[in-house]
């Protein structure tokens, strides 16, 4: 499997200079293969005609010849990945979907080298990126001391911090997993708005891996940023103060990226550490786009979309104990949940409306003979059981669990936090 290692870089002002000049010339070729893809009529500019333009553009253009070959092809790429997502989307119904946009030389425009020995290349802990005619005019970049232990390099990135004015680069690799060994102990987890991961385990215990805090400080930061937005409208462009207030909105959302980053890491550990025994972990297939909020109300869709989207990062958090399974050679994997929220366990009768994400408690429908009233996310986990666990189903009949572990990580100290919650259950507990 392929990873990703991060370090900040320490260029010299030569290596500065090259680095720039080559981002201003992917400027121009994303500029240039954007306008002859979207306003030159009758074009039939694509992905292979503009990769083979590149040739042309050397001969007229020599400056092109000075970065990689590949650099230069990648942002053909990027912007081929980039209309593709965007037809995706739309074709899904996301009509807020925005097409490709031309991008100002101003900013330093991320540079991928994909190819080891041909395009970069690492030697007693130096990056040296290809550059010029030959590899004695490379750029050469010292290396910090953690990237000492790695070996298989497949590709790297270089990016450049605006808010924070710093050089980074990201390497990919390849590391060599535990392989994988399926047993007979499988957890189920339902994933949640309100509550991240419910699961059930082969034991038929509940857990609940909660992100509210890490959602609630993430919140806190998002306003103060609506605070700054607002203070910056009032500022004249290109001033002293309009760039010292832009400047903290950039490093606003760089400590909610860093910080949710690092509790979702911590909550993959967690989950892993706290099933040894377990090998395949099955979650319900969530996605963002369901939760996209269409009132009418462009106000009141900001707010349920920022508190269900950029605040919910459950699909981040998924892909992140995704990766980290496979490590240790688990699996994680998703199934069809649908209907299970609003199904009754115990009697199967379904809801007519689906449940909104303030009730958390699931009443079935049937007030005569079952009555059955469940916490909803755990309801929704004895749903997963009696559909693929057949003999732990059997089990729970007629003894529900009416406790959950309940886990959180603290964000300011990283550590995390247990403790067993109780909740209530009424009504017929036979099928």
């Amino acid at each position: 499997m392929n990873l990703s290692k991060k370090v900040q870089l320490f260029p010299s002002i030569k290596a500065i200079d090259a680095l720039w000049s080559v981002s201003h010339l992917c400027t121009d070729l994303w500029n240039g293969s954007l306008e002859e893809r979207t306003y030159k009529r009758g074009s039939k500019a694509n992905i292979y005609s503009q990769k083979k333009s590149l040739v042309t553009i050397k001969e007229y253009l020599p400056e092109f010849k000075q970065p990689s070959s590949q650099v230069l092809q990648n942002v053909i790429f990027s912007l081929d990945r980039s209309f593709s997502s965007f037809f995706a989307k739309r074709k899904k119904g996301d009509f807020l979907a925005n097409p490709p946009k031309f991008k100002s030389k101003k900013y330093f425009f991320t540079q991928e080298y994909s190819q080891y020995n041909t395009s970069f290349i690492v030697e007693n802990n130096v990056l040296k990126i290809a550059y010029g005619k030959s590899k004695k005019d490379w750029i050469e970049i010292p290396l910090p001391q953690e990237v000492a232990f790695i070996n298989n390099f497949k590709t790297v990135k270089i990016l450049y911090d605006d808010a924070k004015g710093k050089y980074y680069a990201a390497f990919s690799y390849e590391f060599e997993e535990v392989s994988y060994l399926p047993n007979e102990n499988t957890m189920y987890f339902d994933p949640g708005s309100k509550n991240a991961l419910t699961g059930i385990n082969h034991k038929g215990e509940f857990y609940n891996y909660d992100i509210s805090h890490l959602r609630e400080t993430n919140m806190q930061t998002y306003l103060h940023i609506d605070n700054l937005k607002a203070q910056l409208s009032k500022k004249k462009k290109g001033s002293s103060r309009y760039k010292r207030i832009n400047r903290k909105i950039k490093q606003g959302f760089s400590k909610i990226n860093t910080r949710t980053k690092m509790v979702l890491s911590k909550i993959s550990n967690k989950i892993i550490a706290d099933h040894p025994n377990i090998n395949q972990f099955k979650i319900g297939n969530w996605t963002t786009p369901q939760t996209i909020s269409k009132t009418g109300l462009k106000i009141k869709d900001k707010r349920i979309n920022r508190a269900m989207q950029n605040n919910n990062p459950l699909s981040k958090l998924i892909n992140i104990f995704s990766y980290k399974a496979k490590m240790v050679g688990k699996e994680v994997s998703k199934f069809d949940e649908r209907g299970t929220t609003k199904t009754c366990s115990m009697c199967g009768k379904k809801l007519k409306e689906a449940l909104s994400p303030s009730q958390r408690v699931f009443k079935c429908r049937d007030i005569k003979k079952c009555k059955f009233e469940y916490s909803r996310d755990h309801q929704s986990c004895l749903n997963f059981v009696k559909n693929f666990e057949s003999a732990l189903w059997q089990s729970l009949v007629g003894k529900l669990p009416t406790r959950t572990k309940r886990v959180q990580v603290n964000v300011f100290s990283c550590k995390t936090q247990s403790n067993i919650v109780h909740f209530k259950m009424h009504g017929n507990l036979l099928p």
